[in-house]
């Protein structure tokens, strides 16, 4: 009898890339998910509900959840590519775009009966609607002035589309100079902040995002190649602590300037901060995953993360909604309405992704079901 893919994985040298195949290597017939992934995944979602709600500044510096996700996007997308090529592009824009097309279908038509009638302020004019079906720039929002809560939190898929139509020359380019690479996707929000190099025209915003992100989308590709586990501690220690320090640094010189220490408001420290956070998580490899033993645990988690996009699309406005319910719009909050604000947004963002979540096991070609249920794992 042949040998099993996983005698063959078994076989492989410690430095060999999980998902590079040989040539005699088809691809199996399903991936096993990673349930550490999946659980820091889980996780940076959850901070992020916590800290829009909440509005502690203070979580962005504890947990910078936003450069964790588009790390384990990064390493997630480096693996489908070692699996299918360029199919993995299409795979991953399959998954992203229905649920925000609900979403769209939703926000367009409640801002249409809520008395939208002015052209956006762009050269695009309504135009600027293609960016609800295809996020290529955040798309525009009008009539109520809480309209907005449909569009603050599209910034990150805007930026993730970016990264993932990238991602096939960007990883070409990380394996040939992986170190190099890295280094210049450091550098480059230094060197936005300075001027060194500047980002102007149509498309700013978008392409500010992915620079200050595309370091801890690059890690991902460490992360999978396991370069983070074989650089010697004693180079590693000393980039990851120079990094964290001068951010701190930063933070501290811009936010005593500006009376605001939430780094996302810095995007220079705010790249470095989570270049360095994301580094130690995805070396470190903490037994996070663990945690799925405990049932009700696993199950949380695996619902988090079949439902992912739609949580992340719908959490702010629900948000909104809860906090014109609850008649609180202000900040800080008394503990006792902060209890009963959170406990509104979660109840209003599970029970719309009830309603709307299954869209999401289409678009990745599973049965749909109203409550995701987590498969036997090997």
């Amino acid at each position: 009898m042949g040998s099993s893919r996983s005698d063959r994985e078994n076989s492989r040298a410690p430095d060999t890339p999980v998902g590079v195949l040989g040539p005699d290597q088809a691809p199996p017939p399903r991936v096993v998910r990673d349930q550490g992934i999946d659980t820091w995944r889980a996780a940076a979602l959850a901070r992020v509900v916590v800290y829009h709600t909440l509005g502690w500044a203070w979580l962005t510096i504890v947990f910078p959840a936003m450069g964790l996700m588009f790390a384990l996007a990064g390493s997630l997308m480096a693996r489908s590519l070692d699996r299918t090529g360029p199919r993995a592009v299409f795979g991953r824009l399959r998954r992203l775009l229905p649920p925000l097309w609900v979403l769209a279908v939703s926000a367009v038509s409640i801002m249409v009966l809520c008395g939208w009638r002015e052209r956006p302020e762009s050269p695009l004019g309504w135009m600027e609607l293609l960016w609800w079906i295809v996020p290529v720039r955040t798309p525009p929002a009008g009539g109520p002035p809480w309209a907005w809560a449909f569009t603050a939190m599209l910034w990150y898929l805007v930026a993730y589309l970016w990264l993932v139509v990238l991602s096939r020359p960007m990883l070409t380019a990380f394996r040939r100079w992986p170190w190099q690479t890295l280094g210049v996707s450091l550098a480059l929000p230094v060197a936005l902040h300075f001027q060194v190099v500047s980002i102007g025209g149509y498309l700013v915003e978008p392409l500010s995002n992915v620079a200050t992100y595309g370091c801890c989308w690059l890690l991902g590709y460490a992360h999978h190649d396991r370069l983070l586990r074989r650089l010697p501690s004693k180079i590693f220690a000393p980039l990851v602590i120079t990094l964290a320090v001068v951010s701190a640094g930063w933070s501290f010189a811009i936010g005593s300037r500006q009376g605001d220490f939430d780094i996302n408001h810095i995007p220079m420290a705010n790249s470095l901060w989570s270049a360095a956070f994301v580094a130690a998580v995805l070396r470190f490899n903490l037994p996070i995953a663990g945690l799925c033993r405990i049932h009700w645990f696993n199950r949380l988690v695996h619902l988090v993360n079949a439902r992912a996009v739609t949580i992340y699309l719908w959490h702010f406005a629900m948000l909104v909604a809860a906090g014109h319910m609850l008649n609180a719009t202000e900040r800080p909050l008394p503990a006792e309405q902060s209890a009963a604000l959170l406990a509104a947004v979660i109840a209003l963002t599970a029970t719309i992704t009830l309603a709307v979540g299954w869209v999401e096991d289409i678009a990745a070609r599973r049965p749909p079901r109203l409550i995701p249920r987590p498969r036997k794992r090997p």
